[in-house]
């Protein structure tokens, strides 16, 4: 026998605790053997020696055995014997062998032969299986293997063969046997009526027996089973106890129901034997139980112990139905236990379907055989040639059914097995980390405060496959203290891709005697776990030696500058931060370059204080809570418990301070809060008395958006993070309260409920109405506090309205529809309260611009349950005036001529009274990045806010006459535009793009993108080919949206146009109407991504021809109206789209009397003069002065109008009064008119020749004109 297998033999005897005998005393060790077969057919029998042991090597040899009692045995050439039964036989046969291993003796052990009756496996299926369609799954049903030759399966659970059985039928011997996999199933008098479940007991009631009747006599140990059969026609039903069990059966014809969790072995041998000849056992076992309550090996089940000669096995495992499963259709394919040892050598014709089902099989076989069975020493066989190849980490990690089982295998084994034979993990390192060569492994002594509970980071890590040594005080000796390796605690089995092993990883030892020795295949950090209650012996000294150093920071103990020169550096591959509140063990490479773990702990700790301190839990913590990231968890993203668990994937935020101070973390403040549900101590469960039936996932993110709302200064919109803005929580309350669909509170999206609470309310009223609870709890007087269900609502009503001194029938019962009983309306109603419903008056803001008055309505986005915002009061603002126009609507208009920002605040009031002020912020209308293209020459565009977001224009573009001064003229071949980054947007920012443009293209032609490399974080607004203007945003490799305008623009016209994202949504706009729009989820948008207009400068494509003027980028959403004022032409001030001589008159009349109304400032200098009628005249009318009728030419009808007026008083340009500051029209005047006076002009000047005739207006006008 080669070394490993001694190995592997070895661990199985300590596994089992077989009588197994050391190198010194080899005498060879024979162990029974099992045979299953079926009737009138030869068994080769080769598998006799698999299961002996002779513990030196020698090689072991059958020397003799005996005959069969009812059949035939003969040894064959090779050394295998064959076993023919007599014919027609049916029961148990045997014989004995004894073994020599040709040196130290001798052993002999008997080999039992399970002959078992041939079956008719369609006939019998189709029987059983008749008219069922359902049966009930008596709450969270276990598994089932079904393995034997005469074995079949009737039906699996849903889903496919890989799920398992769920009904399963056989032989054993003479008799029959029907099986299910729950110890609740058979419980007739509960489940008999459920669905289809009362036929299916009648069907296998009939084939068992044989025969229809109903007055063959049937054993229970069940009296609801009982009555039920009785109430189904069935005459000869006996209830049986385990003392007169066995009496009762040789008169019975099957025995129906569970067997219990032991049954003694003279009842097994009893329920045997009658199966055996000829009984029928209709059974139901639950393998999990044996885990979860009976504290045994499934091995030892009765269940398993008095099937295994049929091959029906109840392995660990459960599936969370709790009512009836669907068993249609039924089963076809088979799958023995040949099979799977012949998948297991890689035998080539299984498809991938029978794969998976042997690989179930494989993993039950494991699970319900003991270690000395003939069959389980064959699997182990095939164990001990495969394991060392599988290999989960994350880097390549297991998805094969079949490695699954087999590692689930070596945990066993391997967890069973002494330190003497502990070696490291062939993964460990691979998936937890390598420890430097030449590692020191120290001697350390570590300080315990017992009043601290749970477990103590010793700052110590233990080598994987290395004895630690620990010595503990006498007083730690048997107090039920353990010392643990490693917090990687999670079973991952139920993974279907498995990073690492699937348990196993961590260990813990009881702490017994003063020294002791601890070790693990995988190491891992070293902890003294004191339990859940402190015990208050002082500070005791642990000291564990042959340990390495881990990067360890205590807050309040350790200082940064220890951190950095002597801890960060340790060599272990995890290192722990700890503070009172939350204890963590992340992976070193994590913290190699954290510089202020004093910063980082303690925001963890005003997270753990601050959720205490709301749910009143200060009081109560004796110790942190704990994290631990391992490479995969058992079960969701992140998961609560002690420790709370989270892969590597998805918790590198826990050591990222920046981003913890932006976003948060909900996921971890999530967790966090399910310890918040179950107090410091754990006394309650996560449902506690404040939780609703259903609602853990719920109550929990009332502590995950405390925290958020405690730490993040200003929380984004993204994922939970709207629960920290009460105008999104009241959106979405209004959006479930009003869900024909949601009648009822459960039915209802309830965070908001939850939410809103502590909008209305703040923090300090939460923590006093949990507290109410925990002294209710802490006080003993468990009789105020409520039972699930309708107490629990009940109670949170009335502690709400106790503690707050408001009336919440109207919140939580009118508007919530949350169910309570009359009682606790009444006891509500009579504190004589007055009514709360919460309110929401939301900050405003408002763009201007200078000239523009502008309207908002402050009640707009104010938010109650019922839309009763009412308007109570208003201030006014300092550098404008406002008026009220009713129903909140106001117009600003501002007369201060600089561009700061103003404000005004005003009280709103809802229906029960509650009242809120908010303020509404006057923000003069800026854009991040603003190109007028006004420039004379050259080739940059420059940036008119001032952030120096310079263009370099390209290709040959022209400079021309633009909507307002100049603009560009574009050929579409290669003229462009190139901004850098400067003006990039990032993130999933609103924003809006705006521009002039003049086209009759009919080609693709961007104006303006943020795309210039790569797919991911980019947005285009472009012209298509007909015409229409189309806008996308792609970005987290997805699009947001892509979609097109309503209208045309290429009609060779002047258009604004402009393209917004606010939040989901996306919009175009053409002259200030909204004329296309669409959503999709916000997508990022990368700022490293240069801007360019004109064309697509990632590409270099999608040229644009035609003009372009004015182009903005806004990093807000801009409102309609908002955007009504940007799309509006400069100096059009009556707003009817053109630049005509009722704009002009109302600017000369306004400089004329000198009013200074910023309206009329249109060259943005700060004063009304005659500088913005030059402006108005050549800058954006584009013509000379002298041009009284707008005709583009100074000429004699001018003149016409000039005398028609002459000397006469008028502010009016159009009739002559081309100096606008003195009210006359006279020679002065005559002398402007005069100068310009040139031929007829076209509309589209070069913008030299508008300058150069402004220029010369300044030279020769008189002083009026500067």
């Amino acid at each position: 026998m080669r070394k490993s297998a001694r190995k592997v033999n070895r661990l199985r005897c300590a596994l089992e605790q077989l009588e197994c005998r050391t190198v010194f005393s080899a005498i060879p060790i024979a162990n029974p053997d099992t045979i299953l077969m079926g009737s009138n057919a030869a068994a080769t029998i080769d598998s006799i020696l698999v299961n002996d042991r002779d513990e030196d090597g020698d090689t072991l040899t059958i020397i003799s055995t005996t005959a069969p009692s009812h059949g035939s045995l003969t040894q064959q050439p090779d050394g295998s014997y064959q076993y023919l039964p007599e014919i027609d036989f049916v029961g148990l046969d045997s014989f004995s062998y004894t073994i020599t291993d040709d040196r130290d003796g001798t052993a002999t052990a008997s080999v039992s032969i399970f002959v078992n009756a041939a079956i008719d496996a369609p006939q019998a299926r189709a029987q059983i299986m008749s008219g069922v369609t359902s049966i009930h799954s008596g709450v969270q049903p276990g598994r089932m293997v079904a393995y034997g030759p005469t074995t079949y399966v009737a039906a699996n659970y849903p889903g496919d063969a890989s799920a398992g059985p769920v009904i399963a039928f056989s032989s054993l011997g003479a008799g029959r046997v029907v099986a299910v996999p729950d110890h609740q199933m058979l419980q007739m008098g509960t489940y008999g009526n459920e669905g289809t479940t009362g036929q299916f007991y009648r069907n296998s009631i009939a084939w068992l027996t044989g025969s229809p009747s109903k007055s063959e006599r049937i054993v229970t140990m069940d009296s609801g089973t009982r009555t039920w059969l009785l109430s189904q026609g069935y005459t000869n039903v006996v209830v049986a106890s385990t003392g007169n069990l066995a009496a009762n059966l040789p008169s019975a014809a099957i025995y129906v129901g569970w067997l219990g969790s032991s049954l003694s072995t003279s009842n097994l041998d009893a329920l045997q034997t009658f199966a055996l000849n000829g009984g029928g056992l209709f059974l139901a076992e639950y393998g999990v139980g044996y885990d979860w309550w009976w504290n045994k090996p499934q091995s030892e089940a009765p269940g398993n112990q008095l099937l295994r000669g049929a091959g029906i096995g109840f392995p660990t495992g459960n599936r969370w139905e709790t009512g009836l499963i669907s068993v249609t259709p039924f089963a076809s394919d088979q799958i023995y236990s040949d099979d799977v040892l012949a998948m297991l050598d890689a035998t080539p014709g299984y498809s991938p379907t029978q794969l998976t089902t042997g690989a179930t099989t494989l993993d039950g076989l494991f699970n319900v055989l003991p270690n000395n069975d003939t069959l389980m020493s064959l699997l182990d066989r095939s164990y001990e040639l495969r394991i060392a190849k599988i290999n989960p980490t994350p880097a390549s990690p297991v998805t094969d059914s079949f490695s699954k089982a087999l590692l689930m295998r070596e945990a066993d084994l391997r967890s069973a097995a002494p330190l003497s034979e502990l070696t490291a993990h062939r993964t460990a390192q691979a998936v937890y980390g390598v420890i430097p060569a030449g590692a020191e492994r120290v001697t350390r002594t570590i300080s315990i405060d017992t009043s601290v509970t749970r477990w103590h980071s010793t700052g110590l890590y233990a080598a994987p496959g290395e004895i630690v040594a620990v010595t503990v005080p006498t007083a730690f000796a048997g107090s039920g203290y353990r010392v643990r390796i490693s917090g990687h605690v999670d079973d991952i089995r139920s993974r279907s891709s498995w990073s690492r092993v699937p348990y196993g990883v961590a260990r813990q030892f009881d702490i017994t005697t003063t020294t002791m020795q601890v070790g693990s295949e995988f190491g891992g950090a070293i902890y003294i776990d004191l339990g859940d209650e402190p015990v208050f012996q002082g500070t005791q000294d642990v000291t564990i030696s042959n340990a390495i150093l881990a990067p360890t920071f205590v807050l309040g103990e350790t200082t940064d500058q220890q951190w950095i020169e002597q801890q960060r550096g340790m060599p272990a591959p995890y290192a722990e931060l700890v503070s009172d509140g939350v204890a963590m063990s992340v992976p070193s490479s994590w913290i190699r370059n954290l510089d202020s773990p004093t910063a980082l702990m303690n925001y963890w700790q005003q997270v753990l204080e601050f959720q205490d301190y709301v749910a009143g839990h200060e009081g109560h913590r004796r110790g942190p809570e704990r994290i631990n990231v391992d490479v995969q968890i058992s079960v969701g993203l992140l998961h609560a418990g002690y420790p709370i668990q989270g892969p590597t994937s998805a918790s590198t935020g826990l050591v990222n301070l920046p981003q913890l101070l932006r976003e948060g973390d909900w996921g971890y403040f999530h967790e966090l809060g399910h310890e918040m549900q179950r107090r410091p101590d754990k006394s309650w469960g996560w449902d506690n008395y404040y939780t609703f039936p259903g609602d853990v996932e719920v109550t929990v993110n009332i502590f995950a958006n405390a925290a958020l709302e405690a730490v993040v200064a200003t929380p984004g919109t993204s994922g939970w993070q709207w629960s920290a803005h009460p105008d999104e929580v009241m959106t979405r309350a209004i959006a479930t309260i009003n869900d024909a669909g949601a009648s009822t509170f459960d039915d209802k999206n309830a965070y908001p409920f939850y939410f809103q609470l502590a909008d209305g309310f703040g923090w300090e009223m939460y923590r006093k109405v949990l507290g109410s609870y925990n002294e209710d709890y802490d006080t003993g007087n468990t009789a105020s506090l409520p039972s699930p269900g309708q107490q629990e609502k009940d109670q949170w009503l009335i502690r709400w309205s106790r503690e707050s001194g408001q009336n919440m029938i109207p919140y939580m019962v009118d508007y919530w529809k949350l169910d309570v009983s009359p009682s606790a309306r009444n006891a509500v109603d009579a504190m004589n309260l007055p009514p709360w419903l919460p309110l929401i008056a939301a900050e405003d803001t408002a763009y201007y611009r200078s000239g523009d008055p502008v309207t908002v309505n402050v009640l707009a986005n104010d938010l109650t349950l019922d839309g009763s915002a009412q308007l109570l009061s208003f201030t006014q603002p300092t550098s404008g005036t406002l008026t009220h126009h009713g129903n909140g609507s106001f117009t600003y208009t501002r007369t201060s001529l600089d561009s700061t920002a103003d404000s005004f605040t005003y009280i709103v009031r809802n229906a029960t009274g509650q009242t809120q002020e908010a303020t509404v912020l006057l923000q003069p209308l800026s854009p991040i990045a603003h190109w007028k293209f006004d420039e004379a020459t050259g080739d940059t565009a420059n940036d008119a806010t001032g952030n120096g977001h310079t263009g370099v224009l390209s290709g040959g573009v022209q400079r021309v006459a633009g909507v307002t001064g100049s603009g560009l003229s574009l050929d579409g071949l290669n003229d462009k535009v190139t901004f850098g980054t400067g003006p990039a947007l990032a993130g999933n920012t609103d924003f809006t793009v705006s521009a002039w443009i003049r086209t009759t293209t009919t080609k693709n032609g961007v104006i303006i993108q943020q795309r210039n490399g790569g797919f991911n974080g980019e947005y285009q607004f472009k012209i298509a080919g007909n015409g229409r203007l189309q806008f996308f945003i792609y970005g987290n490799d997805a699009y947001q949206f892509d979609f097109s305008s309503n209208r045309t623009v290429n009609d060779g016209q002047w258009h604004h146009v402009a393209a917004m994202r606010q939040g989901a949504a996306g919009r175009i706009y053409v002259d200030g109407v909204l004329s296309g729009s669409a959503s999709g989820t916000a997508r990022d948008l990368d700022a490293s991504i240069g801007v360019g207009v004109g064309a697509d400068i990632r590409d270099n494509n999608q040229y644009f021809a035609g003009n372009i003027d004015d182009v903005r980028v806004y990093d807000v959403a801009l409102s309609a109206s908002e955007l009504a004022i940007v799309a509006r032409l400069p100096g059009d001030f009556n707003g009817d789209g053109t630049l005509t001589n009722s704009d002009i008159d109302a600017l000369t009349a306004s400089t004329a009397s000198n009013a200074q109304d910023v309206v009329f400032d249109v060259n943005g200098d700060g004063l009304v003069d005659a500088n913005d009628v030059l402006f108005w005249i050549v800058d954006l009318k584009g013509t000379r002065l002298g041009d009284a009728n707008l005709d583009y030419s100074v000429d004699e009808l001018d003149f016409q109008i000039w005398n028609a007026h002459k000397f006469t008083v008028s502010s009016k340009w159009s009739e002559g009064n081309f100096l606008a500051t003195d009210g006359l029209v006279d020679s002065r005047d005559y002398n402007v008119w005069n100068r310009h006076r040139v031929a007829r002009m076209p509309r589209v000047e070069q913008a030299s020749d508008v300058r150069r005739a402004a220029a010369v207006d300044r030279i020769f006008s008189s002083g009026a004109i500067a």
